[in-house]
């Protein structure tokens, strides 16, 4: 198990190392939702009045993870053909 875990982490570092700026951001924002999803009722306990992302946010970071998502595997596609 942990060894997917660190092999999970590699390809995704060097896929950030190779990837177009609009796939990094994809990448970065895509993981920054789902670490949010468990943090976010934790702070709305430690911190009073957090309401945690707006619909809004919540949409662009979705589909900003989409496209990185996509593009990650168009990029693994293209390593297996070839």
């Amino acid at each position: 198990m942990i060894e997917a875990f660190f092999d999970l982490r590699s390809r995704f570092r060097s896929r950030l190392a190779t990837a177009s700026a609009l796939e990094r951001i994809g990448l970065l924002a895509g993981a920054f939702f789902l670490a949010s999803l468990p943090i976010a009722p934790l702070l709305a306990v430690v911190i009073p009045g957090f309401e945690g992302w707006g619909l809004f946010q919540r949409t662009c970071t979705a589909v900003l993870w989409g496209v990185g998502m996509h593009s990650f595997g168009e990029w693994t596609e293209s390593q297996h053909a070839g």
